[in-house]
C-alpha cells in the first residue's frame, strides 16, 4: 500500500509540467517534459523510459494531447502547433513525431512551417519511425520500423519505407505488436 502511494506521489511530481493529467497515468523511469503550451495525458496511459527516455516538448501556444490507454516507450514528441494522439495507441522506442520544422530552411531566425499531426485510435508505430508535419494516421493503421511518414495513412493499413507507402491492408485492430 505504501509503495503504491509513493509511486503515485512520485509520478505526480515527475508529471508536474502536465496541464491535464488523467487517472492512473504510470511511468517507468523519468520522462523529459518541456511544456510551454497545453499538454494533456489521458487515463491509464503509460510513459516508459527504460530503453530510451520519453521526451515530450510543447512550445508556447502549441498543444499536445495523448489519449487514454496509450503506451509510449521512449518516443520523442515535439509540438510547435498541434499533435494529437488518440486512444489505445502504441509507440515504440526512438519514434519521432514532429509537427513543424522549428526554423526556416533559408533563414534560421525565422520560424519554420508547421501543420497538425493526428494519430487516431489504435495506431501502432514501430521503432525509429518518423512522422512529419501535416500527417494524419487513421484508425487501426500501423507504421513499420524505420519508416518516414510524409503523407496521410489510410485506416487499417500497414505502411513502410522512406517515404512510407502502403504495404498491406490489416484486419480489424488487434493488440499484438508489429
Amino acid at each position: 500500500m505504501f509503495k503504491q502511494l509513493w509511486n503515485k506521489l512520485k509520478n505526480r511530481w515527475l508529471l508536474q509540467g502536465v496541464n491535464t493529467l488523467g487517472k492512473d497515468v504510470s511511468l517507468l523511469k523519468r520522462p523529459s517534459i518541456q511544456n510551454e503550451g497545453m499538454l494533456r495525458i489521458g487515463d491509464r496511459t503509460e510513459l516508459r523510459s527504460d530503453i530510451h527516455r520519453c521526451r515530450l516538448a510543447v512550445q508556447a501556444g502549441a498543444k499536445l494531447s495523448i489519449g487514454e490507454d496509450c503506451w509510449i516507450n521512449g518516443a520523442m514528441i515535439a509540438a510547435t502547433n498541434s499533435v494529437t494522439i488518440g486512444n489505445h495507441c502504441r509507440l515504440a522506442p526512438f519514434v519521432h513525431i514532429m509537427d513543424g520544422d522549428f526554423h526556416d530552411l533559408q533563414d534560421r531566425t525565422l520560424p519554420g512551417e508547421s501543420a497538425p499531426v493526428i494519430l487516431e485510435d489504435f495506431v501502432k508505430v514501430g521503432t525509429r519511425a518518423i512522422i512529419l508535419k501535416g500527417v494524419r494516421v487513421h484508425k487501426g493503421a500501423a507504421i513499420a520500423p524505420g519508416s518516414i511518414v510524409t503523407k496521410d495513412v489510410p485506416p487499417d493499413t500497414l505502411v513502410a519505407g522512406v517515404p512510407a507507402k502502403p504495404i498491406k491492408k490489416l484486419n480489424a485492430y488487434s493488440d499484438s505488436l508489429i
